[in-house]
């Protein structure tokens, strides 16, 4: 869930704390990368072929370096061309014991030919300090209302949101679900191809996605994913609402392996993030769908078989 979704990272326990004093890495630091290979993870692309009625729902697991950080859910309904979407996040492991943070959100809307469009936009992030809250309403995929508890505190470092910069754009949950620009929930290399204007409620950026191949998920257990998946690179482009020169962001710009692994949803049309490879500055995130089901015409599927 954008930036609010801080969720995921680390190596070894104990190795990982000593190697978090010894560069002192501050909690801002650890949530801010984690929060931002979630944007990544989850954030949009256009639609082509109309999706069928049905619902989804996927658990994800992050870890960095191999050590489990953090946990969340997404689900979804589609059905008369409308959508409504739930997601969840948290810090599990030593970085949940070490710092208290849960992010939730919500969003619904109408499925379009070319493209989905938000309506209504919900999310919370807390951690043991305080509680951000976010709330937009669209209308023509452009932002007519947004809320933010504790408001934006902008210095004259940050790139001003201006009016413009919430016009044809998407929330971040839209991103999850995707629809394939191919018959039958088929991969094509134009479901990666393309760049999607992102609005979270405090940054306006642009995801450029390209294809970068294609792979098969085996092996894993029952009731998740098995399957082909079409593998994109995405490439973070700022506009407005980040801080011109900060590191993470700096650091973002220049990333050029970040993945996100695109999976059909059973038959309804849909395709759906199953794995995201995200680099940190503090060590390789990666998201990974180990629970995932998804119906259609009433029938539940748990892999790309049926």
């Amino acid at each position: 869930m954008a930036n609010e979704s801080a969720l995921f990272r680390i190596r070894k326990a104990f190795p990982a704390w000593n190697i978090f004093k010894q560069t002192r890495i501050s909690k801002r630091r650890i949530l801010g990368a984690a929060a931002c290979a979630a944007a990544f993870a989850l954030t949009p692309l256009p639609a082509a072929q109309a999706a069928k009625d049905g619902y989804f729902a996927v658990t994800y697991t992050v870890a960095l370096g191999g050590l489990p950080l953090g946990k969340g859910n997404f689900s979804g309904r589609v059905g008369g061309g409308a959508y409504r979407l739930k997601g969840d996040a948290m810090l599990t492991g030593i970085a949940g014991w070490l710092f208290d943070y849960k992010a939730y959100g919500e969003v619904d809307g109408r499925l379009g030919g070319n493209n989905h469009s938000p309506r209504k936009f919900g999310s919370s992030a807390s951690d043991d300090r305080s509680t951000q809250i976010v709330a937009m309403r669209f209308a023509g995929g452009s932002v007519k209302h947004l809320d933010i508890n504790p408001p934006v505190v902008a210095d004259q470092h940050h790139v001003t949101v201006k009016s413009s910069h919430m016009r044809g754009v998407v929330d971040p949950m839209t991103a999850m679900i995707i629809t394939s620009t191919a018959k039958n929930g088929a991969l094509k290399p134009s479901d990666c191809n393309r760049k999607i204007p992102v609005f979270n409620g405090r940054e306006r950026f642009d995801l450029v996605l390209r294809f970068k191949g294609t792979s098969q998920v085996t092996g894993n257990r029952r009731n998740t994913y098995n399957g082909p998946v079409i593998v994109c690179q995405a490439l973070y482009r700022p506009i407005a609402g980040h801080r011109k020169g900060r590191e993470e962001v700096d650091y973002y710009v220049n990333q050029k392996d970040l993945e996100v692994w695109l999976a059909p949803a059973g038959n309804t049309g849909l395709l759906i993030p199953v794995r995201m490879v995200v680099p940190t500055p503090i060590g390789t995130g990666v998201i990974t769908a180990t629970g995932f089901a998804a119906s259609y015409d009433g029938v539940k599927h748990t892999s790309a078989t049926r």
